[in-house]
């Protein structure tokens, strides 16, 4: 039997499956609950432990659930938070309290699901372990809660076989459309498979379509539906680039209450409303007294992040049109100086073209990547674009370069953007952050 003798060789192991994160190889065949189901059976059912929030979307998953987690924490509770995907770290994925997991329960739950795993008929993705190490820890950690977000789509992600207190959907869009369908009604239909009979859902606000699908769902499952733009009005306030502050008002009670959000983006503000709106179900006795000062205390990486401000480094991991064209607006509305450098990279069946007519405009510089080693796109076809607007470019197809070549140009810019994969960003922060930011 394999040993493993600390987190490194533990998600190394893990890592060993199949991981569909870094390959387009896949299909609706390839995702099964069954598989989930037999792994937690084996281990008597952790996820049963603890009560569970489980959050499906698009744009925001991983932010409204560290928001919901911040509100169950200060409120007392021992709250787990399960998200993906990470930025330098395996361990921002499984999380108990804000703080990453212990490397030291990691290798010694890896080693558990490593000698238990041997006789299998099957062979797990690296999802749906780094799923079981999820539930198993937040049980040793005798947690009172969970918040859970899917990994991809919702009706056959590893995660579905919770039964949770609440379906939160966050704002849906075009994604992945060789696994979830082309169109956002399908794809719509994909991420409402994790609404539960009887079970409350909430929504962030939705195109049309998409709402249609959900409130069909939902009705379906008997389950009430709580849509974000009935329930909350948000006034935004003050914005730097540390935090931001805005007022809530519940339209029902007609409370309204002032936050300090400690992450950049109006789109943040919906992310932390509509945790706001799922908390006050649930503990409305709670919510205005926590919610002043509960998202002040931590941020996520990778989603509006600045690594310095003069220069202003900020990396992002938007990877579709939307995500694109929020990041633009903030980006426009902070930015420190005139003359802007983007480095992009982005993975193979995502829209790269159309992402980068949108990014063209704002910089006077571009460095174009893969953002790892697999799942490569056409570079050529993003730099038609820039060739076509007259725009100075390079193409450097090993990242590493690409992160070095973007860090000695800094110099002479006053804004730098990474953006286009969370990938990316995650090797940029990696070696911008060990070896100093400007070289």
């Amino acid at each position: 039997m394999i040993k493993i003798h600390n987190s490194l060789e533990a998600f190394q192991f893990i890592e060993s499956f199949r991981n569909f994160e870094k390959t387009a190889q896949f299909s609706n065949r390839h995702f099964r609950l069954d598989r989930m189901e037999k792994l937690l059976e084996i281990f008597n059912d952790p996820q049963k432990n603890y009560k569970i929030f489980h959050i499906a979307g698009t744009k925001g998953k991983g932010s409204t659930a560290l928001f919901l987690s911040l509100l169950l924490k200060n409120s007392g509770f021992i709250t787990g938070l399960y998200t993906s995907p990470h930025v330098t770290d395996y361990r921002e994925r499984i999380q108990v309290q804000n703080e990453y997991a212990d490397p030291l329960l990691i290798t010694d739950l890896t080693q558990e699901i490593a000698r238990n795993i041997e006789t299998l008929t099957f062979r797990p993705t690296t999802f749906e372990l780094l799923t079981l190490l999820g539930f198993l820890y937040f049980r040793e950690m005798k947690c009172d809660y969970a918040v859970i977000e899917t990994g991809l789509g919702g009706r056959l992600d590893a995660t579905n076989i919770v039964k949770p207190l609440a379906s939160i959907i966050t704002p849906i869009d075009i994604e992945h459309t060789e696994f979830l369908g082309e169109t956002l009604e399908a794809i719509a239909a994909e991420k409402a498979g994790i609404i539960k009979d009887r079970t409350p859902v909430f929504s962030s606000s939705q195109d049309p379509r998409v709402k249609t699908v959900l409130l069909q769902k939902a009705a379906l499952c008997q389950s009430p539906f709580y849509l974000l733009e009935d329930e909350i009005i948000i006034f935004p306030e003050k914005s730097s680039y540390t935090a931001q502050t805005c007022l809530f008002q519940f339209t029902k009670s007609n409370k309204a209450v002032k936050t300090t959000i400690k992450m950049l983006g109006d789109f943040q503000r919906e992310n932390a409303a509509l945790a706001a709106l799922v908390f006050n179900h649930f503990f409305p006795e709670k919510t205005f007294e926590l919610l002043p000062h509960a998202y002040a205390q931590v941020s996520l990486p990778g989603r509006m992040e600045i690594l310095s401000n003069k220069p202003v480094v900020l990396i992002d991991g938007a990877h579709t049109i939307n995500s694109i064209k929020r990041l633009m607006q903030n980006f426009k509305e902070f930015h420190g100086g005139p003359r802007s450098i983007l480095l992009f990279g982005c993975l193979a069946g995502k829209k790269a073209r159309e992402m980068m007519i949108l990014l063209k405009d704002s910089f006077d510089f571009f460095i174009i990547t893969y953002p790892s080693d697999l799942r490569k796109t056409d570079l050529n076809e993003i730099a038609e674009v820039l060739e076509s607007s007259g725009k100075n470019y390079i193409i450097e197809k090993d990242t590493e370069k690409a992160i070095i070549t973007t860090k000695k140009r800094l110099n002479t810019y006053d804004n730098l953007v990474v953006t286009g994969s969370f990938y990316l960003i995650g090797r940029f922060k990696k070696l911008f952050t060990d070896s100093g930011p400007i070289e």
